[in-house]
């Protein structure tokens, strides 16, 4: 199967923060589509936030309890705006890989039992 091995450690770097994989292409459709893929989505829209929860946990700010509430107004910003943005990124990456979105008429890919 041409291009369904996983990424190495480079490859996966670049990929989680946006690069492309033109050799991985099946383990790319494999990533954004398979079980799992929100999260795996929302997982990957949180990393840009470690480097400003650091930075608002490096503020001099008067006692920890500032610093808590600023680490916890970022993720709960995340938490209440990436959610809704989830199909839209994962059609993004798909596109950027010249991949096709799936749409809501695509059959799923395990149908159901028939009962008979």
């Amino acid at each position: 199967m041409s291009g369904g091995y996983a990424p190495g450690v480079a490859g996966r770097l670049r990929y989680l923060l946006g690069g492309r994989l033109p050799g991985h292409i099946e383990w790319v459709r494999h990533d954004l589509t398979d079980a799992g893929w929100p999260l795996r989505v929302l997982g990957r829209a949180f990393i840009p936030l470690v480097p400003v929860i650091i930075v608002a946990g490096a503020l001099p700010l008067p006692g920890i309890a500032l610093h808590v509430a600023t680490a916890l107004l970022v993720v709960l910003a995340w938490g209440l705006t990436i959610p809704a943005f989830v199909q839209p990124l994962r059609d993004r990456r798909l596109r950027q890989h010249d991949l096709t979105p799936p749409t809501d008429d695509d059959p799923p890919d395990d149908p159901p039992p028939q009962e008979g």
